[in-house]
Parts: structure tokens; C-alpha cells; sequence
């Protein structure tokens, strides 16, 4: 395809979530590079809630999300879906159980995103609506860090199977299934209501929406 020139505003301020920033948002920036050589962009890296306030304040342009926002000054497009997977090392006693309950995972060293994450909100949240004390062993920014973590049998851990599809793939890690813990997330893009949606937002919006 031959690339073509803005004819508008070429840079973007762009918001991700980590697990956004890691498949989703390395794909739709080469896209748009590839259509658009002379574009450029600033992006910041944070959890949604931080990213939401962010394109409140017109710190941002936009920004893609993994939560549903809770501003109705917020325009908010779904654009993919994922769910969280919980994850062991290769020869951990509770791939031995058919059908592990949550209970049982009290027993071993839980490991999590940092506090603020919707990932480690959206599990907290479980854990307290059964009435389950949870003690965490480990609350990281870093996916890396705890999927590494669990691979060496130190604990375990339940991130968005986007994040350990794959470590899960090379055979670094393994699933098993909590019924309770995996959980559908709708990913949103969103932008503030006023926003003027220039030639290079609109571009986009619509390569988020052909992301798969």
C-alpha cells in the first residue's frame, strides 16, 4: 500500500493500559505508521483510572481501556474482548485437581497487579464476594515479573490470558480452570465528548476495531 500524507494534525496523545500496550496497541501504531509515515504520537502507560482522568483533563487524545468508564463526559467504544486466566507452573500440585475451588487457592502464594489495576480490583473484588481472605504475596506493575515469578513455582497468579497466551503457548506456564476467576472484560477506547475527531483519531478508532 502506498502511504499517503496528513493532511491534518499528524501527532496523537495516546492512553494504554498495560495489557493494551503489550499486543494491541504495538499493532495498531504499525499500522498507522505504515499508512501514515509522518505521524507520531506520545503515549502514556497506566492503569485505566488514571487513563480515564487523563482524557478528562485533555491530557490525552485518547486512550484505550480495560474497564468500562465511569464519566459520562466520555465518549466509549467497545472494541475487543478478553478474560482473565489463572495461571501455575508447569508441575504445581493443583493441576492434579479436576476442578480446583477457590478456596483452594488460599494455600499457595498469590501474586498481583498493583493496586489501582482493574485486574487486581476485578480479582480482589471476587475474593471478598465470597466471603475469602486472600493474602497477597506479591503486587507488581510488572506482568512479566509475576508471570516469571510463577513459572519458578513461587505462586501463583490471574491475569488476562492476553498477557500469558504466550508463556501458556511455549509450554512456560500453565492454566487451570477457577470458574469463578475467569472472567470476561470488555476493552473500551475512549475520548472526551468535545473532542474534535481529526482525520489521524478517527484512523485510530478504526484500526482498535479491526484489532483481533
Amino acid at each position: 500500500m502506498e502511504a499517503v500524507t496528513l493532511n491534518d494534525n499528524k501527532f496523537l496523545k495516546i492512553g494504554s493500559s498495560i495489557t493494551n500496550s503489550h499486543y494491541v496497541l504495538p499493532n495498531v501504531l504499525k499500522n498507522i505508521k505504515q499508512k501514515y509515515p509522518d505521524f507520531s504520537m506520545e503515549i502514556k502507560v497506566n492503569n485505566s483510572k488514571i487513563l480515564e482522568e487523563l482524557v478528562l483533563e485533555n491530557q490525552l487524545d485518547i486512550a484505550i481501556i480495560e474497564t468500562n468508564p465511569l464519566s459520562n463526559q466520555l465518549i466509549k467504544i467497545p472494541f475487543m474482548e478478553d478474560y482473565l486466566t489463572v495461571i501455575v507452573s508447569n508441575h504445581h500440585p493443583l493441576l492434579q485437581q479436576t476442578k480446583p475451588s477457590l478456596e483452594s487457592l488460599t494455600a499457595y502464594p498469590f501474586f498481583t497487579r498493583e493496586p489501582g489495576s482493574s485486574v487486581a480490583t476485578l480479582v480482589k473484588s471476587v475474593f471478598q464476594s465470597h466471603q475469602i481472605e486472600m493474602k497477597y504475596a506479591m503486587e507488581s506493575i510488572s506482568t512479566q515479573v509475576i508471570i516469571k515469578n510463577v513459572a519458578y513455582g513461587l505462586g501463583i497468579a490471574c491475569l488476562p490470558y492476553m498477557l500469558v497466551k504466550e508463556q501458556l503457548e511455549l509450554g512456560l506456564v500453565k492454566k487451570i480452570e477457577v470458574p469463578e476467576l475467569n472472567l470476561k472484560r470488555q476493552y473500551h477506547i475512549i475520548y472526551h465528548q468535545h473532542k474534535n475527531i481529526s482525520k489521524i483519531i478517527q484512523t485510530f478508532i478504526d484500526e482498535c476495531l479491526q484489532f483481533r
